[in-house]
């Protein structure tokens, strides 16, 4: 507070604002004071900058006090407003503090005037540096959340790279088959067909094809640019979307997945490839904690139905199932459920995350099985009207 304090000082007595000024005369701060007697002054004064500091008596031949308070706290809202008066009365001096004023300073009293004022631009500096701090605390914690996005999505394209493995070898090992019989067919000294040919160059051309649709879907997966409710997709589509991911992957640990599909359509209004990413989420999740216990039949188990408007999938194991210490923090960021301790514990906080900006909710409980269940719940399209009953299936290895 070394530089010089501007301070628009509404008085429309001479002697009254000399009065406030030699009370203010002091070493530790300086004032510089633009000096109204009325309130076309007072308007001119606060259109041309902000002051740090306003005094203002209460009555004006031309407006009152609480006038000026009112533009004041329009005009400069952040700057601090001191009444001094000599007629203003103690019931009006309490109005003025309920109206938003900063303090008020009787006439015949003016030596309370130098610290009122210099406690009020404390307090104001305060207040900014403190408005400041959240201001800059908010811009970093919108960096970090950045990063952690950016983490947790690498982190989960990482987790399905294994299935991305599985999903991509049986189309490559397809296309060497082809091109191995027609390479032995040449060597053999055989005249190609056209028909043969026709059909091996089609078949190549599907592989690569299923390769490519693998690939785009791990591009998608791995953007960071995402619309989280532009679009609307059927939850069947989905889980299908999720299982050609992650249905080898699951299959290759040993684990059987067991579908209960609600018969009718449900529709949502959301992204697909992000509704796939819970579920996928949710499925290695599980895939994880199955891992590391020893069961002859371990089970991924689910299953979708509609209530209360609302698409609801539920996916259970037969594992260990959730912890009584971490149950209430399961959503929590590197929080995990994973005995091994296997993972950064970002998947579930992901999950929460996208269910959220859905505007749906997710739940996790233990089950009878022994296991976890994770309900994710997302509001339906109002016009899809659903009924029906379960239709129970399974996923052929």
């Amino acid at each position: 507070m070394n530089q010089v304090c501007q301070v628009i000082l509404l008085e429309d007595l001479d002697t009254d604002a000399y009065l406030i000024q030699k009370a203010l005369d002091n070493d530790e701060l300086q004032f510089s004071f633009a000096v109204c007697p009325s309130r076309e002054a007072y308007l001119e004064a606060l259109g041309e900058v902000c002051p740090d500091l306003i005094i203002s008596d209460y009555s004006f031949p031309d407006f009152d006090g609480f006038t000026a308070l009112e533009i004041a706290q329009k005009k400069c809202p952040d700057s601090p407003f001191i009444f001094v008066s000599g007629t203003m009365g103690e019931e009006r001096a309490i109005e003025s503090l309920k109206r938003g004023a900063t303090d008020y300073i009787l006439k015949d009293r003016m030596t309370r005037l130098f610290p009122a004022v210099k406690r009020a631009l404390v307090e104001n500096a305060e207040k900014h540096a403190r408005i400041k701090a959240e201001e800059e605390i908010s811009i970093e914690r919108e960096k970090l959340q950045e990063l952690r996005s950016r983490m947790t999505r690498l982190s989960f394209v990482s987790a399905l790279s294994a299935g991305v493995v599985h999903e991509i070898a049986q189309p490559l090992n397809a296309i060497k088959v082809i091109a191995d019989g027609a390479l032995l067919w040449l060597d053999m000294g055989n005249e190609p067909e056209t028909v043969e040919l026709r059909e091996n160059y089609a078949g190549i051309v599907d592989q690569v094809r299923r390769i490519e649709k693998i690939i785009n879907h791990m591009r998608s997966f791995a953007s960071m640019e995402r619309d989280t409710g532009s679009e609307f997709c059927e939850i069947t589509a989905v889980i299908d979307g999720a299982l050609s991911v992650m249905g080898r992957q699951l299959s290759s640990h040993g684990i059987r997945v067991e579908l209960k599909l609600w018969p009718e359509t449900l529709l949502i209004c959301g992204e697909m490839l992000r509704i796939e990413e819970v579920i996928i989420n949710l499925m290695t999740n599980a895939m994880q904690v199955l891992d590391s216990v020893a069961i002859p039949d371990k089970r991924v188990v689910l299953e979708t139905e509609a209530g209360d408007d609302m698409a609801v999938i539920t996916v259970s194991d037969n594992a260990i199932g959730i912890s009584e210490e971490i149950q209430d923090r399961i959503f929590e960021p590197f929080i995990t459920s994973k005995v091994n301790k296997n993972g950064m514990g970002l998947g579930l906080a992901i999950v929460s995350s996208i269910v959220h900006s859905l505007n749906g909710r997710v739940d996790a409980a233990n089950n009878e099985m022994g296991g976890a269940t994770f309900k994710v719940s997302l509001p339906l399209i109002p016009a899809v009207r659903i009924s029906g009953s379960e239709e129970h299936s399974e996923v052929e290895d």
